[in-house]
């Protein structure tokens, strides 16, 4: 039988920050810094110029809007969590989890790093499909639909090491074994998956099913 100290402890859990706790804001703004050079990247050169000609500052607004929108959807993924453990009366400390999926984006920075070399260098793609995501290949099955791309694109080892550590993350918070929190982090990815899929298909203005 667990003492009460130690049902406390296990029901209340413990997560570590990703670094020194007074380094936290330095390494998200640092972290911030990333995305905005990967926006910077991928802000279509025709739309820059579009919105440089409107106001010299509305490039950087649209920059600023990208990197907020990301950490926008780091706070909605870490919140999908923290509530789902909250209703099985378990709790995980929001401010140290989304530091961890902050961090853990950076594997997502990574395959479009990848993904960007790919594009210089055609002959890359095979070699770097596994890691970076199957969308590499893409011009191997044209006939496969954009959704398809988009929803499932990015799956590779980078993106299994994203879920397995999430997984893992949330494990140490509970101190629970890691199945548990590895099927629902995993669940969670296919189905917002599938969701993106069906999205950029009703959008193109087709049916997801057949």
């Amino acid at each position: 039988m667990l003492s009460t100290s130690e049902r406390v402890s296990l029901s209340l859990g413990s997560a570590e920050w990703p670094m020194p706790q007074r380094f936290v804001w330095a390494w998200l703004v640092a972290v911030a810094a990333c995305w905005w050079a990967a926006a910077t990247i991928l802000l279509p050169q025709a739309v820059a110029s579009q919105l440089g000609r409107t106001s010299p500052a509305a490039v950087s607004l649209a920059l600023a809007l990208s990197v907020l929108g990301r950490f926008a959807g780091f706070g909605i993924e870490a919140g999908f969590y923290i509530l789902w453990w909250k209703m099985q009366q378990r709790r995980v400390r929001p401010a140290c989890f989304f530091a961890w999926i902050v961090t853990f984006s950076l594997l997502d920075f990574l395959g479009l790093g990848l993904g960007r070399l790919a594009s210089h260098h055609s002959g890359a793609s095979p070699w770097l499909a596994p890691v970076a995501g199957i969308g590499l290949l893409r011009s191997r099955w044209p006939d496969l639909g954009a959704g398809a791309w988009a929803g499932f694109g990015t799956a590779g080892l980078l993106t299994g090491l994203r879920i397995y550590l999430t997984a893992r993350q949330q494990a140490r918070a509970l101190r629970s074994p890691l199945v548990g929190p590895l099927a629902l982090t995993l669940c969670a990815w296919l189905l917002t998956r599938v969701a993106v899929w069906w999205g950029v298909d009703l959008l193109r203005g087709m049916s997801p099913v057949k």
